[in-house]
């Protein structure tokens, strides 16, 4: 079988042997992608979390010795969406740097990672979260772009704003679902994908939602290596999922 990889955080030093600051192992990036490959993978999507890590998702796609492997997203993930405020030229400065990270590199195939997130409040409030998906909306429609989709404990807010916003973007994935049957079904009639990796798959619920994805809706992707079922948590999470 052959696989695309719809998410893969290799910006993370943990892909380089770094594990929270600590180096743990040599860096054996190459010696991933290339167990990937032997693994089926095809390609592998880069994702891009904020401004900086979006131009080194780039960047890395841009690479020779990874062309037609490597491609990458341009976003900003909900918890990081403070740094619009505080960028040195303002907000929409930092907007038209995402923009411009696009125009420089033909292998952005996506904008995100982009979304909601209530688990995690402490990073960014609700209010600055909202302001700047939706500016993130706008990017997708100028560009023509699919979205890369995050969605973390909500309730209905996210759900409504992707639905207000669902003409502004052709297609787009919620990327590392996590939640019940009743809102995947309702994404799917918004006509999104699911992406699934291991933190869709840790818990009996999870099981069954994702068995109930229909086939031609269903993505995967790695994540990062925490991201692993926990019966896996000793494992290096390859991208052969």
């Amino acid at each position: 079988m052959r696989f695309i990889d719809i998410g893969i955080n290799l910006t993370d030093n943990m892909f380089r042997g770094k594990y929270r600051g600590k180096r743990l192992h040599q860096d054996d990036f190459d010696l991933i992608l290339e167990r990937a490959q032997r693994a089926g993978v095809e390609k592998m999507i880069i994702t891009g979390t904020d401004l900086v890590e979006s131009r080194k998702a780039a960047a890395m796609t841009d690479k020779k010795e990874h062309a037609g492997f490597l491609y990458s997203t341009v976003g900003c993930h909900p918890t990081r969406c403070g740094e619009f405020k505080k960028y040195k030229h303002g907000p929409q400065a930092y907007l038209d740097a995402l923009r411009a990270v696009i125009k420089k590199s033909p292998n952005v195939v996506a904008i995100g990672e982009c979304g909601l997130d209530y688990d995690r409040l402490h990073f960014c409030d609700t209010q600055t979260q909202k302001e700047y998906f939706a500016a993130q909306f706008a990017l997708a429609k100028e560009t023509q772009l699919p979205m890369f989709l995050h969605d973390r404990n909500t309730g209905d807010d996210f759900y409504n704003m992707v639905k207000h916003h669902r003409n502004d973007f052709t297609h787009g994935v919620v990327h590392s679902f996590t939640g019940s049957m009743e809102q995947m079904e309702r994404l799917l009639e918004l006509g999104l994908y699911i992406g699934i990796n291991g933190c869709s798959l840790k818990t009996a619920a999870n099981l069954e939602v994702v068995k109930a994805i229909p086939q031609d809706r269903i993505m995967i992707e790695t994540g990062k290596l925490f991201q692993s079922p926990k019966e896996m948590s000793n494992l290096l999470l390859s991208s052969c999922a």
